[in-house]
């Protein structure tokens, strides 16, 4: 019995631990956040002439919206593709045998090991290698040991909104891919187009596995509208708020708001999961209820993250950790008193 007290209280203690730290951390990062975003919705200057990149502006946050401009196209000569665009994706896929257990006899090519199971096999255009040593019958099921080319994903040195230069961060922003269509057929023979997909195969409709095939797409392409909210170091953006279209700055923070709000909920209560069943392991040597004393800690921890920043809200966490903390007490004296009563 002992040796059990002894690991539920280390199992208590690293719980509790972590749990606490989660949410101390959790807290000082809604902290952090909702002052830059406070201060960002102050502080920001509105630059409506996109064409000159002030000096006074220089280490500023600043709001532009405007077309991308790009310097280079993105090329792939191979297949004929030219995009001005900020990203340009290359999607490889490869022919491949794919094994599927089941238990239907309505298959084609099915072998069944000694626990009855069936395993299915049929030839698929996979984005991912499929390693064909682990099938259950590998003999007439080989795949190539590696994709002959690789996806990628290319993405433009120079992109411009008027005289600004957007930084890598932003262009990172930009996943809105659209396909690219194209009639215009590759030099080499062993390329075919079809649907916008390139085929390196000898047949497109009946693929051999190994073959592969390309799709390609971009985003951010040459001007289409962008709005910014990012620090100007020289005539650089720097930073991680890019929208498409023309949004409002106050939309964009509260945006980028609403998103954090999220997670810091969801980590608040997955810390006070934690804390919960840190103080369920711990039970035993304490007095209050598990419910009331993981509500007090989790109030307890919340107030020291907030009261540097807000101390009326510091102290209304704190005061409702004292409230859950002498609830019990007056629970019990209530019930106490009302039973002396009878």
């Amino acid at each position: 019995m002992k040796k059990k007290n002894g690991a539920n209280v280390l199992v208590g203690l690293v719980l509790l631990s972590a749990g606490i730290w989660l949410l101390y951390w959790n807290e000082r990062r809604a902290v952090n956040i909702t002052h830059s975003l406070n201060e960002a919705l102050n502080s920001v200057i509105h630059v409506s002439l996109i064409e000159v990149a002030s000096e006074m502006n220089e280490g500023m946050l600043v709001y532009i919206c405007g077309p991308l401009r790009i310097d280079e196209p993105l090329t792939e000569p191979e297949y004929g593709i030219s995009v001005p665009a900020v990203k340009l994706k290359q999607r490889v896929q490869m022919y491949q045998w794919t094994e599927e257990e089941n238990i239907n006899n309505d298959i084609y090519t099915k072998s069944w090991d000694n626990n009855g199971k069936s395993y299915t096999y049929t030839t698929e255009w996979r984005d991912k290698l499929i390693d064909s040593n682990r099938f259950y019958t590998r003999e007439g099921h080989h795949n190539p040991k590696e994709f002959p080319m690789k996806s990628e994903i290319y993405i433009s040195e120079g992109v411009h909104i008027g005289k600004y230069t957007l930084s890598s961060e932003l262009k990172e922003k930009l996943n809105d891919f659209i396909a690219v269509t194209s009639d215009e057929r590759p030099e080499r023979r062993d390329i075919k187009l079809h649907a916008g997909l390139y085929y390196h195969s000898i047949d497109v409709w009946n693929p051999e596995v190994g073959d592969i095939r390309v799709q390609f797409s971009y985003a951010g392409a040459a001007g289409d509208i962008v709005s910014i909210v990012g620090r100007q170091v020289g005539t650089e953006l720097h930073g991680n708020l890019l929208a498409r279209g023309r949004v409002p700055v106050d939309v964009m923070l509260s945006q980028q708001h609403a998103h954090n709000t999220w997670l810091i909920r969801l980590f608040r209560l997955l810390a006070w999961l934690l804390i919960y069943l840190a103080v369920t392991f711990l039970h035993h040597l304490i007095i209050l209820d598990d419910t009331w004393l993981s509500v007090t800690l989790v109030f307890a921890v919340t107030a020291i993250a907030w009261f540097a920043y807000q101390p009326w809200l510091g102290c209304l966490f704190f005061g409702g950790s004292l409230i859950s903390f002498t609830w019990p007490f007056f629970k019990t004296l209530h019930h106490d008193r009302h039973y002396h009563s009878l």
